[in-house]
């Protein structure tokens, strides 16, 4: 739940505070974010090593992606950041908090 937070509140800086826009966020991540850790759990029990930073980097670009287009169907287009910029900055920002939390912790 930590990501949908950290990722709600990346939407809300943004400009996407309406009630219809905070709940497409929320869907969305509820969707693609067990599903990614599902697949990277599946690629690594298949395997005598973790994936690495490329095999990290090829799962959230397609969650960028994937999420971008729920998004646009969910959402109409509006004048400030582009959906494809919002879901660039919430996976970023969850992703560099899944990295640096265990060193703050």
């Amino acid at each position: 739940m930590a990501t949908v937070a950290l990722e709600v509140a990346v939407a809300a800086l943004l400009g996407y505070c309406r009630r219809v826009e905070i709940a497409a966020v929320v869907c969305v991540n509820v969707f693609t974010n067990p599903l990614v850790n599902y697949l990277v759990c599946v690629v690594e029990s298949g395997r005598a090593m973790p994936i690495d930073l490329a095999g990290i980097s090829l799962f959230e670009a397609a969650v960028v992606m994937v999420e971008w287009q729920l998004l646009r169907y969910a959402l109409p287009q509006r004048p400030g950041v582009p959906l494809l910029g919002l879901s660039l900055a919430m996976n970023s920002v969850s992703y560099l908090a899944g990295v640096l939390l265990p060193i703050w912790v």
